[in-house]
Order: structure tokens, then sequence, then C-alpha cells
């Protein structure tokens, strides 16, 4: 969690309740200790649903950092910055420790940087990470790469410029992600081959731009995506979500000239 000032991270203990007949436990959080640099207030995280306890972290400055919580006594890492803070001590087996800091420019535009990123998406795998930001009346999104073992950090593409401002992203696919769908404010989206880096074959072939093939009872809504959701056992079919209406689109039937609204 972030508030303005700092993140702060917290270990959840299961303890079950001998005297519960119904054996129901107890959720005990413990506050991590939290390195300096790494404990700047964020606009935006994301863990990596791999297995690596990472947290990727957009700081309010613009920065991307790479945060992994280990289990062990080791505290020669960067987990154990000296400072004068009356926190909580650091839980017993778990450290925190600073992996890596996307500090280097990623855009042409020395001012795109300072932007904070209003959006996380990592793939299943966890080898891909994707920022949205908003800025300037556009928006731009990222493309890392964040290798679980072994390899580098590194800034990968900077996604071209859409029709409209992106909204939402979303890795899709099962445990490797087979794209990088991005929402965008007029309702429309578009696929992204995030390996090859260019638009998908199903983006293009639907053209660009692609609000003239929408359907109009969505592509004319003032509500934009803010959000989207898929079944990683059938991805070719995802929910497109706003604070008005879900949109349900399946990728393997061509997009109709109308929308079924319901109710």
């Amino acid at each position: 969690a972030s508030d303005g000032a700092n993140l702060m991270i917290f270990s959840l203990d299961y303890i079950g309740d001998e005297a519960d007949e119904d054996r129901r436990e107890i959720i005990v959080p413990t506050k991590l200790k939290v390195p300096k640099k790494a404990r700047s207030a964020c606009s935006a995280v994301k863990f990596a649903n791999d297995g690596s306890d990472r947290l990727f972290c957009a700081t309010n400055k613009g920065t991307i950092k790479v945060i992994q919580v280990v289990c062990g006594g080791d505290k020669n890492g960067e987990g154990d910055d000296e400072d004068d803070d009356n926190e909580m001590e650091t839980a017993e087996t778990k450290i925190v420790k600073l992996v890596h800091s996307f500090d280097e420019p990623t855009s042409s535009k020395s001012r795109a940087k300072s932007f904070a990123a209003s959006e996380l998406a990592v793939s299943p795998d966890g080898k891909w990470l994707a920022a949205s930001r908003y800025g300037m009346g556009s928006g731009t999104v990222l493309l890392f790469s964040v290798p679980k073992v072994g390899g580098d950090y590194k800034h990968s593409w900077s996604l071209p410029a859409l029709e409209a401002p992106p909204s939402c992203i979303k890795f899709l696919g099962g445990e490797e992600a087979d794209s990088l769908a991005v929402g965008c404010s007029n309702n429309s989206f578009y696929l992204f081959d995030h390996e090859q880096r260019k638009l998908s074959d199903w983006s293009q072939d639907t053209g660009f731009p692609m609000s003239p093939s929408m359907p109009r009872e969505l592509i004319h809504r003032a509500e934009y995506p803010t959000r989207m959701a898929f079944n990683p056992a059938n991805p070719s079919k995802f929910l497109l979500g706003a604070h008005g209406y879900f949109c349900i689109v399946d990728l393997d039937q061509p997009i109709p000239e109308h929308s079924n609204i319901f109710p």
C-alpha cells in the first residue's frame, strides 16, 4: 500500500484460532521494513504472479522500481538501510530488497519521464512489464523486459501513439502472454505482439484507426474502459470494463455492426 508520503509493505500471516469450533483463521499483518531507496510514494503497484515475490512500483516522480520480498536471514542486500525512523522491525524471515530501478530516460521526450505511471501490467510468466502514462493531453505505454532469473532489466519498447490516449492495459494469454491489450479512452482497443514489437495480426486485419469498425453503441458512449479481465483458459475472449458497462469481446468472431446491450 502507498499513501502520499511513502510505500508500505505488509506480511500477512494466517493463524488458526483453536478456540473456534469452525477452525477459522485470523489474519495478522506485520509491517516490513522498506529500504529508503524504495520507499517513495507510488501511483501504482503490481505483484508478479510468477512466484518470485517481486513487486513493481511506479513512483509519483515517474521512476519504476522493482522490489523483492525474500525469506532468510541474509541482510547484506539493499534491504538493510540504516535510518532513524521509528518503524516496526522487519519480520524474522521477510527481507525487502530493491532489485532494480528504471531511472534511465525511456522516451525521446525528456519531460515524459516525469509523469507517473497510472497503471502497471505484468505478464503471466513474469517476463514483461507494461506501464501506462498519461500527460500533456496524450498518453504512452512503455514495455520493459523483467526476467525472473538472469538477464537484464531493460526498457524494450515504447508503443506507438494510438488514436486516443490509453485508459487500461492487460496481458492476454495463459502461462505465457500471447499479446498486450491496450484499451483507449474512445472505447477502441488494440492488441500488440510485445515480443515482435508490432501490432498483432488481429489488429492489423481490423485496421487503424479501429474506431470506424466499432459498434456504434460502444464507440459513442461517454464512459471509457478502465479495466480488462479474461479467463486464461480462453484468452480469445475478454471483458472491457467501464464505470457504467461491461463489454464482452470475442476475438474469434467478426466485429458486429451493432452490439447487444443488457439489460
